[in-house]
C-alpha cells in the first residue's frame, strides 16, 4: 500500500500537477491565480493530514472557462483516477465538500484505507436507480388520466376481447365522465359483431346557449372543450333527465379524480360509493369502476403486481324488503293464486291497475308495485 501511494501518479494530457500544496480554506481557493502556459487545467493538491479523509483531493482550474473545481485522485485496482466533486462556489465550499468526500470514503473504502469500490461506478449506479425511478413515476396514473385513456381505448371488455355493447358503454360514461354536458356530445352505436363505438356530435341545447361552441371531434377535443372539476359544465338541474340526483361523475370529483390509481383502494371506492343512495345505481357504479381497474391493471399501470381488485371488498348489500319480497314472489305459483286470494284482495288490485281482465300475473305486478 504504501508503495502504490508513494508511486508518481500518471499525469493525464494536457494536465500538469504541483509540488507545492494550496491551503484547505476558502480564502486560499479564492486568491489562488495560476499560470498555465500550454496548459488547459492546472491541477494543486489541498494541504491536508494524509491520514484523513481529504487526503487526494486536489483542486483544478479550467483555462478556458477560470472555473474551479473540487477533484479527487484515488488508487483503484492499480490505476490512478481522478473523480470530480463539484464546482467551487458560494454554495459548495471547503465545508461542503469536506462533508461529501467524508461519506464517499466511508462507504467505499476498508479499515486500511484502501479503496474497494469505485465511487465513479457507484454514482453511475445511482443515476440508472433515479432513471428508473423516474420512468416508474411516468407510468403512474392519476384516476382522471385512466379514465381518459380508457375512453380512448374505446372501453375494452374486461375478459373477452373487443369493446364493450354500446348499452354498456353509455352505462359506464355516465358513471365515469357524465352528468356533465360533455356526455351530450356523444352517441353510442354498435357494431355488427356486437362491439360498441362511441360517435361525436352537436348537441342543439348546448349550440343554443353557446353559439360560438365547435364540434367537438375526438376524444381530446373533447376533455379540452370541457375540463374536469369546472362546475359551469355540470348539469345541476335536477329536473333534467340527464341528471335527476344532481350527482358529479368520477373524472369531476376532485376528491378522487385527482387520486393516483393505486391509491384508489377500497377505502376510497367506498367512500366514493356513498355519494349513490339506490341498490341499482350502486350496482352500475361498482362494475364501471371493475372496468376502470382492469384495464389500468391491462395496461401496466398499476405496476408489475397490482393485486387484487380493490372492488371485490366493497359490498353492496340487497336491500332487506326487496329481497323478502322477491323470496315471497318466487313462492307463488300463479294457476293457484285464485284459490288462495279473496275476491276482496283482487278488487283492490284490479281497481289500482285500472284492468278490465284480470290475471294472476298482473296479480303479482300489482303486488310489486304496492311495495
Amino acid at each position: 500500500m504504501k508503495e502504490l501511494i508513494n508511486k508518481p501518479p500518471t499525469i493525464p494530457s494536457g494536465e500538469t500537477t504541483n509540488k507545492k500544496t494550496l491551503p484547505f480554506s476558502n480564502t486560499a481557493i479564492e486568491k489562488y491565480i495560476p499560470t498555465f502556459g500550454n496548459l488547459r487545467h492546472k491541477i494543486i493538491p489541498f494541504n491536508v493530514p494524509l491520514k484523513s479523509h481529504l487526503k487526494g483531493l486536489t483542486l483544478s482550474v479550467s483555462k478556458a472557462t477560470k472555473k474551479k473545481y473540487f477533484v479527487l485522485r484515488y488508487w483503484f485496482q492499480g490505476k490512478y483516477l481522478p473523480y470530480t466533486l463539484g464546482t467551487y462556489g458560494p454554495r459548495f465550499g471547503v465545508k461542503e465538500v469536506s462533508k461529501k468526500l467524508f461519506k464517499i470514503v466511508e462507504e467505499h473504502t476498508n479499515d486500511k484505507g484502501l479503496w474497494i469500490k469505485d465511487p465513479k461506478i457507484t454514482k453511475k449506479d445511482d443515476e440508472t436507480k433515479i432513471t428508473k425511478s423516474q420512468f416508474k413515476n411516468s407510468q403512474r396514473k392519476t384516476v382522471r388520466e385512466t379514465i381518459e385513456l380508457l375512453c380512448k381505448a374505446g372501453f375494452p371488455r374486461m375478459e373477452r376481447g373487443g369493446n364493450l355493447s354500446s348499452r354498456v358503454i353509455a352505462s359506464v360514461v355516465r358513471v365515469l365522465i357524465g352528468y356533465n354536458w360533455r356526455t351530450a356530445h356523444l352517441r353510442y352505436r354498435d357494431r355488427n359483431d356486437g362491439t360498441g363505438y362511441v360517435v361525436f356530435r352537436i348537441n342543439k341545447v348546448y349550440s343554443k346557449k353557446n353559439k360560438l361552441t365547435q364540434i367537438v371531434k375526438d376524444w381530446d377535443g373533447l376533455f379540452n372543450k370541457f375540463p374536469p372539476g369546472d362546475p359551469k359544465y355540470f348539469i345541476k338541474n335536477k329536473a333534467k333527465t340527464r341528471n335527476p340526483l344532481g350527482m358529479i361523475s368520477l373524472y369531476d370529483d376532485d376528491q378522487f379524480g385527482k387520486l393516483l390509481m393505486e391509491d384508489f383502494t377500497s377505502g376510497a371506492i367506498k367512500r366514493f360509493l356513498n355519494n349513490f343512495k339506490g341498490y341499482g345505481s350502486k350496482i352500475n357504479v361498482i362494475y364501471s369502476l371493475k372496468v376502470l381497474w382492469t384495464f389500468a391493471k391491462d395496461t401496466g399501470l398499476l405496476g408489475d403486481k397490482p393485486g387484487d381488485c380493490p372492488l371485490k371488498e366493497v359490498p353492496n348489500k340487497r336491500p332487506r324488503l326487496l329481497k323478502k319480497l322477491q323470496v315471497w314472489i318466487k313462492h307463488l305459483q300463479y294457476p293457484n293464486l285464485r284459490k288462495f286470494i279473496k275476491p276482496v284482495f283482487y278488487s283492490l288490485i284490479y281497481t289500482r291497475l285500472g284492468l278490465k281482465k284480470f290475471s294472476s300475473r298482473c296479480l303479482v305486478e300489482g303486488m310489486c308495485q304496492s311495495y
